[in-house]
């Protein structure tokens, strides 16, 4: 049988493992038990366990051949065991040198730890010396400064003596410049009122005088008055009952006309009635928009806007609307178009019926404004004219109280409002030459309208 394995070795303390390490010159601070085994197993040999004395009796002389084995075997345990001595030694050389360069550099490293103490000290007794100057250097400024403050009030304190001693002569030579003033004011003032006192005898005298040129003026000016106040009530009169004259005179023209229209109508309609089985012709292109029925004779407030049926304006407007009777017939069919619309604005919104001779009154045009705007008058219409408001005639009148007079300021406001509408920058692009024509006819005749109102304001402030 085969022989019983060896026992362990006994197990080292603590206390001697670290003595096996210190013997090496190896530092064990801070080393487990692991690592103090592993250095005494590579520096000190286990102890021998003695064997106990076989029980068995002594074996046989081995043969030959088996005492050959036994010597190798022999021969390879020595130079096996040789070999781990030498692997041993090895690692001990190489432990030694690895603890000398470990010991080396502890040395190092506590040579820089002096030396960076060293430094740290002598940077400590520099910084100690600079504030020690600096402590110097600071008590140094605070003296200078110090000197110099005292030196400054020293000086303050002189100067604030000069300026009182300047200052109080100075105000004793204004005292004796006020008090030689005040004796040349009183002198002054003496010699001021004996001259008042002889102006105002003089002015006494002189404003006697022209009392009495006054007086003699204002009765010569009175009687002037007088004179020019029967001179200029006779006048009124003449006027006035020339204006009257001239109003029946238009009144009764304008009944005449009336009359006659009447009859043409009588006339036309008789003819019609004559010829209701014939085949009728067609129509004119002026008779195709039939002239509305004339309305009764304007009232006196209206006629009074106006300058007369003789104004350049009203003729003017007055020949235009009879120029679409008697076209040549060269003419095309845009002209034609162009003077229909022109005769249609005319005699429906710019005069006054029957006789179509003068303006209607401004505060009637601006009223009935937007009815003439296209498409009125067979103009094709624009989007651009439905934006227009229209202007209540409530909105142009001064209001009952003042017989609904037509206000100045509120004419004024409407027909810039109608101009800012009709202003050519603010037209569209897109217009045609109808709606061009349409709107220039509603320009042209709004601002004839206001200025035969301002014309005959002025006249009538003139008169008052």
């Amino acid at each position: 049988p085969p022989p019983p394995p060896p026992p362990d070795p006994p197990r080292r303390t603590i206390k001697e493992l670290r003595a096996i390490a210190h013997g090496q010159g190896i530092d064990t601070r801070g080393m487990e038990r692991a690592d103090l085994e592993r250095i005494a197993a590579r520096y000190a040999p286990a102890p021998t366990v003695p064997t106990a004395p076989s029980s068995r009796s002594a074996s046989p002389v081995p043969s030959f051949g088996a005492a050959a084995a036994q010597q190798a075997a022999a021969q390879k345990q020595q130079a096996a065991a040789r070999a781990e001595a030498e692997r041993k030694r090895r690692a001990a050389e190489e432990d030694q040198q690895r603890a000398a360069a470990a010991a080396a550099e502890q040395r190092r490293r506590e040579e820089e730890q002096k030396a960076a103490a060293a430094r740290r000290a002598a940077a400590v007794r520099q910084e100690e010396t600079a504030l020690a100057a600096a402590a110097e250097e600071e008590r140094r400024r605070q003296a200078e400064f110090a000197e110099r403050q005292a030196a400054e009030r020293r000086k303050a304190a002189a100067d604030e003596a000069d300026r009182q001693r300047q200052a109080t002569a100075a105000r004793e030579a204004q005292a004796r410049a006020q008090a030689a003033e005040a004796e040349r004011q009183r002198q002054a003032a003496a010699a001021a009122e004996v001259e008042r006192k002889r102006k105002e005898a003089e002015a006494q005298a002189q404003y006697q005088r022209q009392q009495a040129a006054w007086q003699q003026q204002q009765q010569q000016q009175a009687e002037w008055q007088r004179q020019a106040q029967q001179q200029a009530q006779k006048q009124a009169q003449q006027q006035e009952e020339a204006r009257k004259r001239a109003w029946e005179q238009q009144a009764a023209q304008q009944r005449a006309q009336q009359q006659a229209w009447q009859r043409q109508q009588a006339a036309q309609q008789q003819q019609q009635h004559a010829h209701a089985h014939a085949q009728p012709p067609p129509p004119h292109p002026q008779q195709a928009h039939a002239q509305p029925q004339p309305p009764p004779p304007p009232p006196p407030h209206q006629q009074q806007q106006h300058s007369g049926p003789g104004s350049p304006i009203n003729t003017k407007y007055a020949q235009a609307a009879t120029q679409g009777n008697g076209r040549p017939s060269s003419e095309d069919a845009q002209q034609a178009a162009i003077t229909r619309i022109k005769r249609d604005i005319l005699v429906n919104w710019a005069l006054l019926p029957p006789a179509f001779q003068m303006l209607k009154p401004i505060d009637h045009l601006v009223a009935s404004f937007h009815a003439h705007l296209p498409p009125a008058h067979g103009v094709p219409g624009h989007d651009y004219f439905k934006k227009f408001k229209p202007i209540p005639h409530s909105d142009l009148v001064l209001g009952g109280a003042m017989g609904n007079a037509a206000s100045e300021d509120k004419l004024k406001k409407a027909v810039r409002k109608i101009r800012f509408f009709l202003h050519p920058d603010k037209l569209p692009r897109d217009l045609g030459p109808e709606q061009s024509f349409a709107v220039k006819m509603l320009w042209d005749v709004t601002s004839d309208a206001w200025e035969e109102f301002c014309k005959h304001k002025e006249e009538l402030d003139w008169i008052h």
